[in-house]
């Protein structure tokens, strides 16, 4: 067979046409010969030329490259000015280039293009353009195809090297054959021509040399480390096909793709609908273990099929959150440009600011930079994202984090396209923040609660029990003490009371005294015992210290003593899970939860966002604060669906002033000393109860001690009002 035996059309638009199914690959498949001009050396178009060249490979043909470098403006001006050498800059470009190379799969089709190097198919030339002194950049792209009875077809257009211009740009190729009509003919020898005087280097103007042999060194460098990490081994020529099973299926790495065996839930397309109906802004306001990531994800691939280019930047408050985006990112086909400061990702900024320039310059179609909100914040980062088109994509995670001035200050006014993530956007106590993320954001795009997602089973239900503590006499008076201490830094301002930076500061300490009383250790530890070989545990504490009943020492953390006493009194496994452990040793950590080689872990609010361990089962809670946001947090943590999890429990320790037996006998003024830390705590019990399996157990306690606490009201308890402060 040869090219006159193919149907070969004189157009090919990607809008009605499968460009690689229907002209390249058929076309290559009879070539002996192809030669390409492809403009700009990039990682993309080096990758995508293996496309069908295992074809021509077997038919013992040739394979001729002309690419531009990508040499910026102030390499140019300085080679001209004699500040850097040539081919010094260039062989610099090339390899930076390789560099960025980073996906196995991507790794793979550049050692078989080495290989087609190394056993002489593939020859790369390096063109720019050279006159009157100055240097420019080579962007011509055209492509001849020759077959084994010299027949040729040339083709050239706007079509880059990359899937895609192949399948999601609108680009159109023209096609010329050398027995076709007189103007095919003409048209094909003379870019034929002109390919042949600029391969030999005698066309004006442009300037060819040969492929640097430091690029050279690097792609083969390249090919063996992919070779001894992944056990392959092709030497013989027969064997360079290895690469390609299905030529139709042929995907791009760094192309947001949905995976085959995500299932996309009614609630999660409706959330995507909704947010592209309001101009691509929203927010999807989903309960943890809904899948608002995977919902994110889906709105990004959306929004990028349906504008053929995007740069997406995506933010996380914390490294362990970026490092599961990772995850996530690579299962839907993208690889993204991470930063922040850890010595993995050192060369984030340079990386992100070459990518914005290749996308500006249209070499690329495609970036996603991940980060966290520390590293967002930063003055040189934010010059980059300054650098972004308009219409660039944000999407914030845990976004009621930026509702801060420091976070709010640096989101990108000129980004118009905006997702938020959150559990919980309203921000605890800070109206004027919650309004400044809607302003940002715009409306819900869903309203997908814990209530529901439980009741449509994305969500196990569980058990709530809470269990009674109470202070010593000596942490009641300290109490106390610092409640009237609060008092004094309180005013009213427009109506609302509002406290100042030293109130603010002992509402921490009392918080603290809260979360560290005494007694609930005694009554973890009996609480506790029934589960002691049991796996899938978590423990929260809180950040406080504590005295230790057999050393009588009181600056023990609570972390601390609960591990020590879990281990001696039960012998229990556990690790902590907090701020002072490294990415490594947290992805250890989970890795040896799940294989139950720990029987649970004991966590100081590091698990309170985005953190997916389904398998917990049970969660024994020390410490809670009064936001409703982490209440559903660590809920929609132990409440993700797993197997043989048919439901789980969670014991709250609740703080009551002194035993409610004798809180009955107290006189009208020491029950009002009792009320505030009494109605926190029972709002929890209501907030908690209220949809679990057993609800009347919370609400049994809740009237009991109503009936003890005249002085407190139903609607105290069951509305939702702002936070009483004392």
């Amino acid at each position: 067979m040869g090219f006159k035996d193919i149907e070969i059309k004189n157009e090919y638009r990607t809008t009605s046409s499968n460009v690689i199914k229907e002209f390249y690959i058929p076309v290559l498949t009879e070539s002996v010969l192809y030669q390409r001009a492809v403009g700009f050396f990039s990682s993309t178009a080096l990758i995508q030329l293996a496309i069908g060249l295992q074809h021509i490979a077997k038919n013992n043909g040739k394979v001729e490259l002309i690419v531009s470098p990508r040499l910026s403006e102030d390499d140019i001006k300085a080679i001209v000015q004699g500040y850097k050498n040539r081919d010094e800059a260039i062989s610099k470009s090339l390899l930076d280039t390789l560099n960025e190379i980073n996906f196995d799969g991507d790794k793979r089709r550049l050692a078989y293009l080495t290989k087609l190097i190394e056993i002489g198919i593939l020859d790369i030339k390096v063109a720019f353009l050279s006159k009157d002194n100055q240097i420019g950049m080579f962007h011509e792209k055209l492509g001849i195809m020759t077959d084994n009875s010299g027949d040729y077809i040339a083709f050239s257009g706007s079509l880059n090297e990359s899937l895609t211009a192949y399948t999601y740009n609108v680009e159109c190729i023209d096609v010329f054959q050398s027995w076709g009509s007189e103007d095919s003919r003409d048209r094909a020898n003379k870019k034929r021509l002109a390919f042949n005087r600029m391969w030999n280097n005698k066309e004006s103007g442009i300037d060819i040399i040969e492929f640097p042999k430091v690029a050279i060194e690097r792609m083969v460098s390249i090919k063996e480390e992919y070779i001894s990490k992944n056990g392959v081994d092709f030497v013989e020529e027969d064997k360079i096909d290895w690469i390609y099973k299905d030529d139709e299926n042929i995907c791009e790495y760094n192309i947001p793709l949905v995976p085959q065996s995500l299932v996309i839930r009614d609630y999660q397309q409706s959330a995507i609908d909704n947010w592209s109906f309001n101009g691509y802004k929203g927010i999807f306001d989903m309960a943890t273990g809904t899948g608002k990531t995977l919902t994110g994800l889906l709105a990004l691939t959306s929004l990028f099929h349906q504008k053929g280019r995007l740069i997406v930047v995506i933010i996380a408050p914390y490294t362990h959150l970026v490092e599961q985006w990772i995850k996530d990112l690579s299962w839907f086909n993208i690889d993204p440009i991470v930063g922040y400061s850890d010595s993995k990702y050192v060369n984030y900024r340079k990386k992100l600011k070459k990518a914005v320039e290749n996308f500006n310059l249209g070499i690329v179609d495609f970036v996603c930079f991940i980060t966290t909100n520390a590293s967002f914040r930063l003055k040189s980062v934010q010059e980059i994202i300054d650098k972004m088109p308009q219409d660039s994509f944000i999407i914030v995670d845990e976004a009621h984090n930026f509702g801060s001035p420091r976070l709010l200050t640096s989101l990108p006014e000129h980004f118009r396209y905006r997702l938020a993530l959150s559990a919980t956007l309203e921000r605890h106590n800070d109206p004027l923040g919650t309004a400044a993320l809607y302003n940002y954001f715009g409306s819900k795009s869903i309203e997908y609660g814990l209530q529901r997602a439980i009741h449509e089973g994305m969500l196990a239900p569980y058990k709530y029990y809470p269990i009674i503590t109470n202070f010593t006499i000596d942490e009641f008076t300290e109490y106390i003490r610092l409640t009237n201490e609060v008092a004094k830094h309180l005013k009213e301002i427009n109506g609302r009371i509002v406290i100042d930076d030293i109130g603010k500061m002992i509402l921490l300490k009392r918080a603290r005294l809260v979360a560290g009383a005494n007694n609930k250790i005694e009554m973890l530890l009996r609480t506790i015992e029934p589960y002691k070989t049991e796996d899938g545990i978590l423990i929260y504490c809180g950040a406080t210290n504590m005295i230790d009943d057999e050393t009588f020492e009181d600056e023990v953390r609570q972390i601390d003593l609960i591990s020590r006493k879990l281990y001696n009194l039960f012998k229990m496994k556990t690790s902590q899970f907090t701020s002072n452990e490294d990415r490594e040793t947290r992805q250890k950590i989970i890795e040896l939860f799940i294989e139950r080689e720990l029987n649970g872990i004991v966590a100081i609010k590091c698990l309170d966002e985005g953190v997916n361990i389904p398998s917990i089962k049970t969660a024994f809670i020390l410490a809670s604060t009064t936001n409703p946001k982490e209440h559903i947090q660590r809920r929609g943590r132990v409440l993700r669906l797993s197997d043989n999890k048919k439901f789980a429990e969670i014991f709250d320790f609740i703080v009551l002033p002194r035993p409610i037996s004798e809180a009955a006998n107290l006189t009208d003024g020491e029950k009002l000393s009792d009320l505030g830390l009494v109605k926190r705590e029972l709002r929890r019990v209501h907030e908690f109860s209220r949809l679990s399996l057993n609800e009347t157990n919370g609400q049994m306690l809740i009237s009991q001690v109503l009936n003890v606490y005249q002085q407190l009201k139903w609607e105290s308890v069951y509305e939702s009002k702002e936070e009483e402060i004392l």
